[in-house]
This record gives C-alpha cells, sequence and structure tokens, in this order.
C-alpha cells in the first residue's frame, strides 16, 4: 500500500515548479531554528504559500483562500489528534482554543476541513443529541466541517507512554466494533451533504497480540459487521461512508 502527494500546478505554472517549491518547502521545515517562533524568519511561510497556491488554488499577492479543497476531492484538514482530549469537553475546547485559531490565519473566509479525533468516551459523550445538536451548530456558526474522524486510538493518546497499547483493543474484541460504529453514526449526522467521510482505524491487530486462529477469524467477522453497519447507516442517510484500515509496522492487516 503506497501513499503519494500530487502537486497540480495551475495552468500558468509548469508542474516541474511546483514539485521545486514544494520540495524547497520539505527542506525548510526540517531545518531546526534556535530563534524564538516570533523572531524566526518567515522562508517556511513565503515557501508554504507557494506551494499551497498551485494545489489549493490559494490567490497570489497575499490573499487568503476560500477553500480547504484539494483536487479531486480531496481536502486539507486540521487534525485534532495532535491535542489531548479524552474526553468530549477537553476535545472541544482545543478546537476553541487552537482550530479557530487556525482557521482565522489560514481560511478565515471559507468552509474549513476539520479531521476530527473521538476517542471512546469523547463518542460516547458527542453523542448525546443536545450536545451533538450544539456541536452541529457550532460548526455551522464557525463554518467549519467534519469530513473524517480518527478513531485509531481508543482511549489515551497523550500524556503517557502508548506504545502498542495504542492498537488496543483491536478488531478481534467487540469493543472495537461498538466504537468504530460509533463513529460512523456520530460522523453520517456531521458530513455534508456532498462530501463523501470517513473513519480512519487501526490495522487488524498488532502482530503479537494474536496467538490463534480464532483471533484472525475474530477480526474478519468484526470488520465485516463494521462494513454491514456502513453500509445501513449510509442507506439510512444517504451519505457516502468509508472504513479507512491504517497499515502500520509490526501489525497484521
Amino acid at each position: 500500500m503506497r501513499c503519494r502527494i500530487h502537486i497540480l500546478p495551475s495552468t500558468s505554472e509548469s508542474r516541474a515548479e511546483g514539485y521545486t517549491i514544494f520540495q524547497r518547502f520539505l527542506k525548510e521545515t526540517v531545518k531546526y531554528d534556535p530563534k524564538p517562533p516570533g523572531q524566526r524568519k518567515d522562508a517556511r511561510t513565503k515557501i508554504f504559500f507557494q506551494a499551497a497556491r498551485f494545489h489549493l488554488g490559494f490567490p497570489s499577492g497575499g490573499q487568503t483562500p476560500t477553500s480547504m479543497k484539494l483536487n479531486h476531492g480531496l481536502h486539507l484538514a486540521y487534525c485534532t489528534n495532535i491535542h489531548r482530549g479524552e474526553n468530549w469537553q477537553q476535545t472541544f475546547d482545543a478546537l476553541q482554543q487552537y482550530t479557530l485559531a487556525v482557521k482565522e490565519r489560514v481560511c478565515p473566509n471559507g468552509p474549513y476541513a476539520i479531521g476530527l479525533r473521538l476517542g471512546d468516551t469523547a463518542s460516547r459523550e458527542l453523542s448525546d443529541p443536545r450536545t451533538l445538536l450544539d456541536f452541529q451548530r457550532w460548526l455551522d456558526r464557525n463554518q467549519c466541517y467534519i469530513f473524517t474522524i480518527n478513531g485509531f486510538p481508543f482511549g489515551r493518546f497523550h500524556g503517557g507512554p502508548v506504545k502498542e497499547q495504542v492498537y488496543w483493543p483491536d478488531w478481534t474484541t467487540p469493543e472495537r466494533l461498538a466504537y468504530t460504529n460509533r463513529l460512523f453514526d456520530l460522523l453520517a449526522q456531521l458530513v455534508p451533504a456532498d462530501v463523501e467521510g470517513s473513519v480512519s482505524t487501526v490495522p487488524g491487530s498488532f502482530k503479537d497480540f494474536i496467538k490463534s486462529d480464532d483471533q484472525l477469524q475474530a477480526i474478519r467477522t468484526n470488520v465485516w459487521r463494521c462494513v454491514e453497519h456502513i453500509a445501513r447507516v449510509s442507506d439510512q442517510t444517504g451519505r457516502k461512508l468509508h472504513l479507512g484500515l491504517e497499515p502500520e509496522p509490526l501489525c497484521l492487516l
């Protein structure tokens, strides 16, 4: 399974120039700069916007973009898994404090895509009808939309070592199935009607967890039950949804 990055220049620029700018951006961003953020050179910012103009259609002349949509129906999103958020209040606080601040700088005048990380506890709390309605109104009010949910970490993901425990519970368990199905129930009520929605999740398991053929059968059974649930939710809501299994080192897929 391979991952590709496409830079699609505008008609007025060459594809070669697009790749050159993107390579410069990557080179600049990995450099270590010991100065405080306020004193750093703005070369990385300039190079980023040059590169982004090719595949996002950012206007030139210092103007801000009005869309986070890439070519081919893809989206550039702010993903909240970089912030601590084991319950819904922590997750929502991060959205208020950080996500909106980035939106104001990156895309203040148009719809802003969010990749929402929800752990098991947060997903249960957001499933409360009143809480979900409040969040839907918050998205509308702030011109934000959810098109993908990170359902990989079930429990704590920040503030302590996780290592292989990030894969537990895996797809051998009913807990992983119920959690993922719940995420699709939420996603179907959050994703815009004209946008395809996804939930990303762990691969089948961490290899060292698997000791028997019965566990392999349980993985197949639970993934298939999730697929059936997705099909039912799609039929009921008219939303196009898909599950993304993330291939990871030392895992079973």
